[in-house]
């Protein structure tokens, strides 16, 4: 499902493909996989979502939907 390209996602844009809102988003992101996040370069403060992050969300995302 890696389908991120080169493609400049925002947070806003990841929780509407991940059909959530921006609240549980952030919810997931800066409590719940933090510190994963923070390891492929996740930045609490930053509006843009590097690819890596993105598909990490939307494989977990996948796996909680399953």
């Amino acid at each position: 499902m890696s389908n991120t390209g080169n493609k400049i996602t925002t947070k806003q844009e990841l929780s509407e493909r991940l059909g959530i809102s921006n609240r549980t988003r952030a919810k997931y992101m800066n409590k719940l996989f933090y510190a994963e996040l923070k390891q492929i370069g996740y930045n609490k403060n930053s509006t843009i979502l590097n690819a890596k992050v993105v598909e990490f969300m939307i494989k977990e995302f996948t796996i909680i939907e399953n």
